[in-house]
């Protein structure tokens, strides 16, 4: 299922108005736009959570093509949002796989393993589960550790997701995390699988002894994998706006983030985020969560989705 498939659905970023069809809204009856008409530019841009910074950059440029030729159409406008918003985005990161398959075909590590972080809330743990389901689809043999001990439902959502999508879940309500960590290392190496996903606990990002005990658990990672882990995903919630700035912020200040999920973008027009915490971040958007269904995630195509936003 491609991207536009994801924004047209029912529950989707497009349910309701996109962003140009709030710029277009709002400039009914006008053929040009000038000078006067940026202010209903600036305010759909802020309340699309594309943020402060980035609204007066392209606003600048709007202004600049304005002084140039005195106005520019609407045609024109969307064209020049949509060329500076790709510039931006890809300037900040690289990402040359547009789907799924490009990805998990690249992978030439046995076993890959992938630590899931992020606080309570976001859509972590059905992350992991969906993240599973992909590889199994491309006949890869997975294993996910339920490290999220501090919460005995967070284990019991990620067994009934590993039952039901036939992916083996190594958990112990007993043990700590980084001893799942370890069982799940192990497991992993003895069956030969090809992907091992670690799914942690929702740490708050002001705990920083919550935190450190992913220092711990990457070390025990590491111990038993050379290299390893191969990935860290941050997950992150589009609905959340600027607390999902500050989780950013305080993870990428104690361990390494490699790629960012965002979950929740259905039945939301703040797609806006996604290009914001890019620019802030310079770490790629992977993933896009779309709902509770086991296909609802959709590798982030960069061109997809500002086609879609737009």
């Amino acid at each position: 299922m491609n991207i536009f498939n994801f924004f047209s659905k029912k529950n989707s970023l497009n349910k309701k108005l996109s962003f140009f069809e709030k710029v277009k809204k709002s400039l009914v009856g006008r053929s040009k736009i000038s000078f006067d008409d940026l202010d209903f530019l600036e305010e759909v841009l802020i309340k699309a959570d594309i943020g402060v910074d980035i609204t007066i950059k392209l606003i600048n440029i709007v202004k600049n093509r304005v002084s140039r030729e005195k106005y520019i159409n609407i045609k024109d406008l969307n064209l020049l949002l949509k060329e500076e918003m790709l510039i931006l985005i890809k300037k900040n990161i690289n990402n040359s796989f547009l789907n799924f398959s490009d990805f998990i075909n690249s992978i030439n590590i046995k076993p890959y393993v992938i630590l899931v972080v992020g606080v309570n809330g976001v859509g972590k743990t059905t992350t992991v589960a969906k993240l599973g389901y992909q590889f199994k689809k491309h006949n890869k043999k997975v294993i996910i550790g339920a490290a999220d001990t501090f919460r005995a439902g967070a284990i019991d959502q990620i067994l009934k997701w590993g039952e039901k999508i036939d992916i083996e879940v190594v958990s112990n309500f007993n043990k700590d995390p980084s001893s799942i960590v370890y069982d799940s290392i192990k497991q992993g190496i003895k069956n030969k699988s090809d992907i091992i996903i670690i799914d942690t606990a929702g740490r708050l990002h002001n705990k920083l002894n919550l935190m450190n005990e992913l220092l711990k658990i990457k070390k025990v990672i590491q111990k038993n994998i050379n290299k390893a882990p191969h990935e860290i995903l941050l997950v992150l919630d589009a609905t959340t706006g600027q607390n999902a700035f500050a989780q950013a912020s305080k993870f990428t200040e104690i361990i390494n983030i490699d790629s960012i999920a965002i979950t929740k973008l259905d039945g939301t027009a703040k797609g806006g985020m996604v290009i914001s915490i890019i620019e802030k971040f310079k770490i790629p958007i992977k993933y896009i969560g779309m709902g509770e269904n086991i296909n609802d995630l959709n590798y982030f195509n960069v061109n997809l989705f500002i086609d879609s936003f737009f």
